[in-house]
C-alpha cells in the first residue's frame, strides 16, 4: 500500500483527469479512487468529482458494480460527507442505473442508501420508473423502498397497492396493507377503497365485505363511493338480493345516494332485465335534477339496447355529445350493442359506427369485436367472419370463447355443421377454454347432426372441466341418448340432473317419452308423463304425439281417450292433425321446408345457368304451396273460433299469441260482426 504523504494532496486532481482517461475502464478508475480513500484524501473530493466517478461506474456495469457503489456509499457515510453526497446525486445514480435497465442493482442501492438515511422523493422517482414500462420492474423498485423503510411516506404504500390492483394481484395488495398496519401507522381510506374497488370488479365480494367491516372500525360508516363499489360488484354477479340489501343498509346509515349509486342500481336492474325498476330509478335522477355524467348515459344506451330501440340509442348518443361528453370506446360499444339487437340487423350501420370510432382515434377492444361478430351471427353474414378475425389479428386483440360462441351457434342453426366444427376446432387449437355456453352450442350441434358420440365426448369434457351443465345441455344429451336407443343411460343422466338441482324442462320429458316410444316401453313412458304433470311442466303437441304413438305401438288403445281429455285441458285439439300451428309441425310442412332448403343450396352451388330459370320456377311453386298450407290452417282455426262464439280461454298461451300475431290475416275470413276474443 502506498504510505501517507503530502504529495498525495494532488491526488484528487489526478483522479479528475483520470475520469476522462478511464471513461471506459472502471477498473483503473476504481484503483485510482481507492488510492485516494486509503490515504484519507476523500474529504478533498467535491460533489462534481463524486458525480463523475459514480456516473463512470453506472455507465460501465459489471459484476462488481453494486459492491463498488456500496463501498462508495459507506465511505461517504463513515467520513460524514452527506453534504458531498446529497439526494440529487443519489437520484442521478439511480437514473444512470435505470438507463442500463438493471432493476436488481437499483433495488439493492435503494435498500443500502435507505439504511444510511437517504430517501427518494416521489417526484424524483417518476423519472426512474418511466424508464421501466413493465409492471414487474416498477413494483420491485417501490417494494425495495418500503421493505427497507417501513415508516416511509404512505404515498409509497398507496402507489404499490394501486400497482398491484392494476395488475389484478389483490392478494399482494392486501399484504402491503397489512405491512403498513404492522409499521404502527394508521391506514388511510385510500388504501381500503382502492383494494375494495378492485375486489368488487373481480367479483370477490366476500373478501370485499371483510375489508369494508375492517374499514368501518377505523373510519366509521363508509361513504357513498364505497357503497357504490359494493352495489356495482353485486350487480355484476346478478345478485339483486344483495344489491337491495346494500342499498337499504346505505339508507339506514343515513348515507345519501349520489348519481353514481343510482347509475350502478340502473345497471344492476338492467343486467337482470328489470326494465321497470331501472326506469323508476332514472326518474329519481330526473326529479332530483342530478347532472347526467358519462356512465349514466352508458346505462341509458344499455337500456335502449335491451328494449331494441337503436333509434333512441342514437338520440341519446347525440344528446351526450351536445352537452360536451366526448364518446369513448365503451360508449361506442353500447351503441353497437343497441344496433346489434335490431331485427333484422343493419350491418352497414354497425360498420359505419366502427369506422366513426376509428376516425375519432379510439382503439376498439375485445368487446367491440364480440359485438360485431354477434351482429354478424344474428344477421347470418357468415362470409364476413374472416374479415372480423383479420381485423382482430391486425390489432393484436386476443380471441376469446365469447367471440366463437355466437358464430358456432349461428352456423349450427343454419345447418352449416362442417364450418361450425371447423371454428370449434380452431378455438380448441388456439388454447381457448370453452365455457358453458360453448358446450351447450356444441352439444346441440352434435345432436342436430346425429353425431351422438361427439355429443357424449363434449359432455364428458364439460364435466371434467368442473362446469355444471344447465337444463339445455342435459336435455340435448338425453335427447341424443333416446334417439340412439340408450334410454337406460338417459335415465341415469336424468337422475344426475336432479342431484345437481337442475329441473327438467319440456324437451327433457318429451325426449324420454320419445325414447320409450322407440323401445315400446309403455310403463316407463306413462310414468314419465305423470312425473311431467306433477312437475307442472305443460306438455305440448309433440309430447302428446309421441305418447299417442307409444299407446298405439303397445296396443293400449283404451288409454288414448283419456289422453285426448288431457290434451283438451291444455288447449290442444286432439282431432286436429294440422301441425303447421304447433311446435310439432306436420309431414307436409317438413317436406316442403326440406325441398326449399335443398333448392336454395343447389342454387347457391355452381349450377348450369340454363337451369336457373327452372329452379327458380320450382322454388316459387314450393313457396306458394307453403302459403296454401298456412292459408288452410288459418281458415280452420277461424272456423273453430267463430263456431258458437267460442272463446280463447281453452287455448294454450302460445296458440293465443299465434292468433293475436295473425289477427290481420284472420280478419280476411271474418264472417261475424265481432271477433270472438
Amino acid at each position: 500500500m502506498v504510505g501517507k504523504d503530502s504529495k498525495f494532496s494532488e491526488k484528487p486532481i489526478i483522479l479528475i483527469n483520470n475520469l476522462n482517461f478511464y471513461s471506459h475502464d472502471p477498473w483503473k478508475a476504481w484503483i485510482s479512487y481507492r488510492t485516494i480513500v486509503d490515504n484519507d484524501q476523500i474529504k478533498l473530493l467535491t460533489n462534481e468529482n463524486i458525480r463523475r466517478f459514480l456516473k463512470l461506474l453506472c455507465d460501465n456495469l459489471n459484476d462488481m458494480t453494486f459492491e463498488w457503489l456500496d463501498k462508495v456509499m459507506k465511505d461517504i457515510f463513515s467520513n460524514n460527507l452527506k453534504k458531498v453526497m446529497d439526494s440529487s446525486l443519489y437520484v442521478s445514480v439511480l437514473q444512470s442505473l435505470a438507463g442500463r435497465g438493471d432493476t436488481r442493482i437499483i433495488a439493492d442501492v435503494i435498500r443500502q442508501m435507505t439504511l444510511m438515511g437517504y430517501y427518494v422523493e416521489k417526484s424524483q422517482l417518476n423519472d426512474i420508473l418511466s424508464k421501466f414500462p413493465d409492471f414487474d420492474s416498477a413494483y420491485k423498485i417501490i417494494d425495495a423502498i418500503i421493505s427497507s423503510h417501513p415508516q416511509a411516506d404512505y404515498e409509497w404504500y398507496h402507489i404499490l397497492i394501486y400497482m398491484y390492483c392494476d395488475n389484478e394481484d389483490t392478494e399482494a395488495a392486501i399484504k402491503i396493507l397489512r405491512l403498513y398496519n404492522l409499521s404502527g401507522q394508521r391506514p388511510t381510506i385510500k388504501f381500503y377503497s382502492t383494494i375494495i374497488h378492485k375486489l368488487c370488479k373481480k367479483n370477490e365480494m366476500e373478501l370485499a365485505e371483510e375489508l369494508v367491516k375492517e374499514m368501518i372500525e377505523y373510519f366509521g360508516p363508509p361513504n357513498a363511493l364505497m357503497f357504490n363499489a359494493l352495489i356495482s360488484g353485486y350487480g355484476r354477479k346478478n345478485d339483486m338480493n344483495m344489491v337491495i340489501k346494500t342499498y337499504n343498509e346505505m339508507q339506514k346509515l343515513g348515507v345519501e345516494p349520489d348519481r353514481s349509486v343510482y347509475t350502478s342500481l340502473i345497471f344492476a336492474n338492467l343486467r337482470t332485465r328489470n326494465i321497470v325498476e331501472a326506469s323508476k330509478i332514472y326518474k329519481k335522477i330526473v326529479n332530483q335534477d342530478l347532472k347526467h355524467h358519462k356512465y349514466l348515459f352508458i346505462a341509458l344506451l344499455y337500456l335502449r339496447g335491451i328494449i331494441v330501440d337503436a333509434k333512441g340509442a342514437r338520440e341519446i348518443f347525440e344528446k351526450m355529445k351536445i352537452i360536451g361528453i366526448i364518446p369513448d370506446t365503451i360508449i361506442y360499444n353500447h351503441l353497437i350493442f343497441a344496433h346489434s339487437r335490431e331485427k333484422p340487423v343493419d350491418i352497414e350501420k354497425i360498420e359505419t359506427l366502427y369506422l366513426e370510432m376509428l376516425s375519432e382515434n379510439l382503439e376498439p377492444n375485445i368487446y367491440t369485436f364480440e359485438l360485431i361478430i354477434y351482429a354478424l351471427s344474428r344477421n347470418g353474414d357468415h362470409e364476413k367472419y374472416s374479415g372480423a378475425f383479420n381485423e382482430m389479428k391486425k390489432r393484436n386483440i386476443p380471441l376469446t370463447c365469447n367471440v366463437f360462441n355466437p358464430l358456432i351457434r349461428s352456423l349450427g342453426l343454419a345447418r352449416k355443421t362442417e364450418i361450425a366444427w371447423k371454428y370449434f376446432n380452431r378455438m380448441i387449437s388456439a388454447g381457448i377454454k370453452p365455457n358453458l355456453y360453448t358446450y351447450t352450442s356444441i352439444i346441440t350441434l352434435a345432436v342436430a347432426s346425429s353425431n351422438f358420440a361427439m355429443a357424449f365426448k363434449v359432455f364428458n369434457d364439460l364435466l371434467a372441466n368442473g362446469l355444471t351443465p344447465n337444463v339445455y345441455v342435459y336435455s340435448s344429451i338425453i335427447s341424443s341418448l333416446c334417439k340412439s336407443g340408450n334410454v337406460n343411460y338417459a335415465i341415469k343422466i336424468l337422475i344426475h340432473m336432479n342431484n345437481q338441482g337442475v329441473a327438467p324442462n319440456i324437451v327433457t320429458f318429451t325426449s324420454l317419452i320419445q325414447g320409450f316410444m322407440i323401445t315400446k316401453n309403455y310403463e316407463d313412458g306413462k310414468k314419465v308423463y305423470e312425473i311431467m304433470k306433477q312437475s307442472n311442466v305443460i306438455p305440448d303437441r309433440m309430447t302428446y304425439y309421441h305418447l299417442e304413438k307409444l299407446y298405439k305401438r303397445t296396443e293400449h288403445f283404451n288409454e288414448i281417450r283419456s289422453l285426448h281429455e288431457d290434451m283438451k285441458k291444455y288447449g290442444i285439439d286432439p282431432n286436429s292433425r294440422e301441425r303447421i300451428l304447433t311446435k310439432g309441425k306436420g309431414s307436409y310442412y317438413w317436406r316442403t321446408r326440406f325441398l326449399i332448403y335443398r333448392r336454395i343450396e343447389r342454387q347457391k352451388a355452381a349450377i348450369n345457368p340454363k337451369e336457373q330459370y327452372a329452379i327458380k320456377k320450382r322454388q316459387r311453386k314450393l313457396w306458394k304451396r307453403r302459403d296454401k298450407l298456412k292459408e288452410k290452417a288459418l281458415q280452420r282455426l277461424y272456423a273453430r273460433l267463430v263456431k258458437e262464439n267460442e272463446s280463447m280461454e281453452q287455448y294454450s298461451e302460445w296458440k293465443k299469441k299465434y292468433v293475436q300475431d295473425n289477427f290481420v290475416e284472420l280478419q280476411r275470413f271474418k264472417k261475424a260482426e265481432e271477433f270472438p276474443f
